[in-house]
């Protein structure tokens, strides 16, 4: 079971950040993508989204020129005009989903220190044991 709950807790910490605005997202699917251009605008800025997420979480995107960090707001605004509408209600709902998040991420951190006191206890059992042996001689 303890095994099972780090990486389940990990990834509800990652899921719970996002759901918020996918639910909303998908819900008004029909009036973000009215038209095709709507369509294939939405498309290359999520492509782009989806690419500044990736490169950030693998630690690629440390820090950029404002011109280029200027070019990509620009870019993602273009692209995802339509959804820049409801940015307070995205916004709103990033809040609530990184207050979940951080809930999960505090479970977890219990839960790993939980587990590395379980370690640390059970190695310095099994590295005392012949110590208090010799040292009882044997009636430990």
């Amino acid at each position: 079971m303890k095994r099972l709950k780090i990486p389940f807790l990990y990834l509800l910490s990652i899921i719970s950040s996002v759901l918020p605005m996918l639910a909303y997202f998908f819900a008004n699917l029909e009036r973000y993508v009215s038209t095709p251009s709507d369509s294939l605008r939405l498309g290359v800025g999520g492509v782009i989204l989806l690419s500044i997420i990736v490169l950030k979480a693998l630690g690629k995107l440390k820090s950029l020129s404002p011109v280029c960090s200027s070019a990509i707001l620009f870019a993602l605004c273009y692209f995802l005009g339509s959804i820049v509408k409801d940015i307070m209600i995205f916004s709103f709902l990033s809040l609530i989903g990184e207050i979940v998040s951080s809930i999960f991420r505090v479970i977890l951190h219990r839960a790993l220190l939980e587990r590395e006191r379980g370690l640390c206890a059970e190695k310095t059992k099994r590295e005392l044991e012949p110590l208090i042996s010799q040292l009882t001689g044997g009636r430990a």
